[in-house]
């Protein structure tokens, strides 16, 4: 036998994390315990194993920590990952009324066209009936069960009529129930006037989500005004007034080099203002571009991550898994925009030539592309990333061929490191002999 290739190694102080990403499963043994299990591995002498050791080895054949030796695990991922997006009963739908925004952020995706979106409409009336038309019968053709919709941009607060018709249209067409609905709102949390809040959740959205990147002096100089106004001030205290309103609420932070040492002060503020009762942190490394020096995909910031998971967790925050997985081969993950216009990633909305179709005729191409890549199918980090963002890979500088192999295993690495290890005494008992997280 041998190890998956599915099996990622990270070694702590006193014990060694095994996971693996095609099932999100995690090991833990002590240090001597694993050298004792890479031993048996090399040699495949069970004479001197002891009996917690032969268990051990048991179950991490059973959870396919370890694998047969002849075993093509790759032929047999890529049949399962097929199989799964296709029984899949899940699905996402981001639904962008507007590209209007009233903030001009230094890193935003869309670069120097952002001066440009002043001159942008909004969905008409028509169009955003024929989109919740077009969700619901899509959903159900597909057999989606459970539904996502994610109220997008732009700003979506500053398109509220659109996304509370969008929504009530697609609450009356689902009355017979055949989806499960959860609407989340994404938010710059700049404009949020009160009517406008309660006229969402009136409508039946429970989820927000609100960005905040630094303390004042950062943030403020990364997520600006249209006109160079403050924003931090504003957007924290609209995130202390409605966050008790919502059921699920996340914390995004971008994170790159600029402001990664800032971090920590920003969730010293978070905690002060009591928002780890009811809130979710939500890290997010920010891409590399053409357009901003700005990057989170270096050293200098993701080796910071161990501390900043740590401190986030002391403070009583949830914290969200590092995850940077690529949807665009789900069984329904599809992106609308002001025009009506369908694609199969957000981040494609704009660009004519990755257009599928339009809401308003029904000639849209709804296949599904398995796009992914030899090497991604191989990697033992291919649950994190699914491939990486292939927008990314079309459009930046970072190339066809970029890989963040070591980000992955240095983001996923400390996640687990500061969530299962923030409590010594729990750690020391839980590894002793080893098991299953």
């Amino acid at each position: 036998m041998r190890w998956s290739i599915y099996t990622a190694c990270f070694e702590f102080d006193d014990s060694v994390m095994l996971y693996k990403s095609t099932t999100d499963a995690l090991f833990e043994l002590s240090r001597n315990e694993f050298k004792v299990v890479n031993l048996f591995l090399e040699n495949g002498n069970s004479n001197q194993l002891s009996d917690s050791t032969k268990k051990h080895i048991a179950e991490l054949y059973l959870n396919n920590f370890i694998v047969e030796n002849e075993l093509n695990e790759v032929e047999l991922f890529k049949n399962e990952y097929t199989k799964r997006v296709m029984e899949a009963q899940f699905g996402t739908v981001y639904f962008s009324p507007s590209f209007l925004c009233n903030l001009r952020c230094t890193y935003c995706i869309i670069g120097e066209n952002v001066n440009n979106s002043g001159s942008m409409t909004r969905m008409q009336s028509c169009i955003v009936g024929k989109s919740s038309k077009y969700v619901y019968e899509t959903a159900v053709r597909r057999g989606i069960k459970q539904l996502d919709v994610i109220l997008y941009g732009g700003e979506p607060m500053l398109s509220q009529s659109s996304n509370i018709s969008f929504v009530k249209s697609l609450s009356e067409l689902n009355q017979d129930n055949k989806l499960n609905v959860d609407y989340t709102l994404v938010t710059n949390g700049y404009s949020m006037p009160g009517n406008d809040v309660k006229g969402l959740l009136d409508a039946g959205v429970k989820n927000l989500q609100i960005t905040l990147d630094g303390p004042k002096h950062i943030h403020d100089a990364r997520r600006m005004g249209t006109h160079g106004e403050n924003t931090f001030d504003t957007i924290l205290e609209n995130l202390c007034s409605y966050y008790s309103k919502f059921k699920n609420v996340v914390i995004r932070i971008n994170v790159d080099n600029v402001n990664v040492d800032n971090i920590c002060e920003l969730i010293d503020i978070l905690d002060s203002k009591e928002l780890n009762k009811k809130c979710i942190l939500h890290f997010n490394l920010v891409d590399p571009s053409d357009y901003s020096d700005a990057s989170g995909y270096n050293e200098e910031t993701i080796y910071k991550f161990d501390s900043i998971y740590k401190y986030a967790y002391s403070k009583g925050f949830r914290v969200a898994p590092w995850r940077r997985y690529c949807s665009m081969s789900n069984k329904m993950y599809l992106a609308i925009d002001p025009e009506g216009n369908v694609y199969n990633c957000p981040n494609n909305m704009g660009m004519s030539e990755k257009v599928l179709g339009n809401v308003c005729n029904d000639k849209i191409n709804e296949n599904i592309k398995l796009n992914l890549r030899e090497r991604c199918a191989s990697c033992c980090y291919v649950g994190i990333c699914n491939g990486g963002c292939e927008v990314m890979r079309q459009t930046s500088e970072v190339g066809s061929n970029y890989c963040f192999k070591q980000v992955n295993y240095q983001m996923t690495k400390s996640y687990f490191g500061a969530k299962y290890h923030r409590f010594t005494n729990k750690l020391n008992n839980q590894v002793k002999e080893g098991g299953v997280i």
